[in-house]
């Protein structure tokens, strides 16, 4: 049984490394508090690579119907890996929060 069923569109993996031939996505949760209406943003997601260099980026626009009425918008991502050489990657996640811009970081190997 998945715990998570019904709470989160995913079902979460501790695993960190992964094959070419895996399917793999990030799952986030973007919250617009107060009061004013809602406003579409985008999310960036990138890869680096171990000797920091950006291998893939995506943009994604989430639009004010994507909001539900508790101000939050669930975002499956997929991570492009089909073509990543072995080795460590850094994943980033980022999006605006009023002035600033929040980062989400994750770390996996490609076998």
């Amino acid at each position: 049984p998945d715990p998570f069923k019904g709470i989160l569109p995913v079902r979460p993996s501790s695993q960190r490394t992964f094959a070419t031939t895996d399917r793999v996505s990030v799952f986030t949760r973007v919250h617009q508090g107060g009061k004013t209406p809602i406003a579409p943003m985008r999310l960036r997601m990138t890869l680096r690579n171990s000797s920091n260099v950006q291998v893939a980026e995506r943009l994604e626009e989430i639009g004010g119907a994507q909001f539900n009425t508790a101000r939050f918008a669930d975002v499956v991502l997929d991570v492009p890996i089909a073509r990543l050489l072995p080795g460590a990657y850094l994943l980033t996640v980022e999006g605006p929060a009023g002035t600033v811009i929040v980062r989400r970081y994750s770390r996996f190997e490609m076998k």
